[in-house]
């Protein structure tokens, strides 16, 4: 059972379930970033430090989600009929400090040339039969094929 204040107007009852999964995958998200990029961790007790450690890390989320979205991209442009693995890119971004060593010698393209070629050996998710949440939202398909029943919605 779902419940929600929206309106029917601007979400249908049958979309309600889809649009919780994704709300989820936003979690995800957060949790990668904590997990992957320790975002949730400072170290320091001085504000200035603080700040800067805030401000730092949201930098480096942004880049790295521009990464992402470039070769998320770049594989659909592939047509492989398989997901990248986000958790699996920052992997390889984050091995041996690849990306910060690529921008420190000014060699960010060669890094990025190497990114694709190795993209379809090891940062490809498994395949899968079903289709994504986000592939679910833009066809407007349902929640697992949850119809609405008559006098379902809960004011």
């Amino acid at each position: 059972m779902f419940v929600t204040n929206a309106s029917e107007d601007m979400l249908s009852v049958e979309m309600v379930g889809t649009v919780y999964r994704l709300r989820w995958e936003i979690e995800l998200i957060f949790k990668r970033w904590k997990s992957q990029l320790g975002i949730d961790y400072l170290k320091g007790i001085h504000e200035e430090r603080i700040n800067f450690l805030i401000w730092s890390r949201l930098c480096t989320v942004t880049i790295i989600e521009l990464v992402i979205g470039y070769f998320k991209n770049f594989v659909v442009g592939k047509s492989c009929g398989i997901e990248l693995s986000e958790v699996k890119l920052i992997q390889y971004i984050m091995r041996g400090n690849g990306l910060c060593s690529a921008v420190a010698k000014n060699k960010l393209e060669e890094f990025f040339e190497q990114m694709e070629k190795d993209v379809p050996k090891m940062m490809l998710k498994d395949k899968r039969c079903r289709k994504t949440m986000r592939e679910k939202v833009f066809i407007k398909e349902t929640y697992y094929g949850i119809q609405a029943l008559e006098n379902q919605r809960i004011a």
